[in-house]
């Protein structure tokens, strides 16, 4: 909890400290303070809500993706030692923190067959919808659980390698991306001060503030296109069509 705290702080100083950096360039071109003090709630309003909604959602889906993936092969390794359902779930059950330890308390009154269906919901991925499968067909036709499961264990490595390799992507993407557009903005602050001569003249241009101010809000979209894709995480069920291709094959 205590983490999570800290990273909110940390992710509210970072949109409070670029926006005050975009306004303070704005104004420092144009000298507008109305537009300044208009930018500046624009910049607010899409950090604090647009941007950290996003955020927040990415995060949900990552956390619970490894969860899943944890949980899925903690499950089977477990179960291949036990034999038991029962007692896998329990062993599992202690080790278990957050909020997928209260999601399963809150499911005692049910047996272990149908906490794990309702898992479903917290977890929301193909994956452990066959995990769930397998289990079943493990309950009611034994057999060995690692040698059923390889198929299972072998996509939530993958599903788990390519969230990794994703963050990777994207931090790199990021610095580009931030890279470019710093030049750019560095850019228009070296053209004002080359033309300190001129910027009187230039200030009095009535499309001239209006036109930055469009730069600036162009900025925000294309920001917000690039971290829009940068938290789709839609690919983590790229693998439904060929799951449910398991699936049916299993019946």
């Amino acid at each position: 909890m205590k983490l999570k705290i800290k990273a909110l702080n940390q992710r509210l100083i970072v949109y409070i400290l670029v926006s005050v950096i975009l306004t303070v360039i704005y104004f420092y071109t144009t000298r507008e303070i109305i537009f300044s003090l208009v930018l500046a709630l624009i910049l607010m309003l899409f950090f604090f809500l647009l941007i950290e909604k996003e955020h927040k959602k990415y995060k949900k889906i990552d956390k619970r993706t490894h969860e899943c993936v944890a949980f899925i092969n903690n499950f089977i390794i477990t179960l291949s030692i036990s034999n038991s359902i029962v007692t896998t779930f329990e062993t599992l059950k202690d080790g278990l923190k957050g909020e997928l330890k209260e999601e399963v308390d809150n499911l005692e009154h049910l047996t272990v067959e149908e906490k794990l269906i309702e898992l479903k919901s917290y977890f929301n991925l193909s994956i452990y919808d066959f995990f769930v499968k397998i289990v079943n067909q493990y309950i009611y036709n034994g057999g060995d659980i690692l040698q059923i499961s390889q198929l299972l264990i072998y996509d939530s490595r993958r599903i788990e390698n390519s969230l990794d390799n994703h963050k990777v992507v994207s931090r790199r993407k990021f610095i580009e991306f931030s890279s470019l557009w710093g030049i750019t903005l560095l850019i228009l602050v070296i053209i004002q001060i080359s033309l300190q001569l001129f910027y009187d003249s230039i200030l009095k241009m009535s499309f001239y503030a209006p036109s930055i101010f469009a730069f600036f809000l162009l900025l925000l979209v294309f920001l917000y296109l690039f971290l829009k894709q940068t938290f789709n995480l839609s690919f983590i069920n790229q693998w439904r069509e060929s799951i449910n291709e398991k699936l049916e094959k299993k019946d």
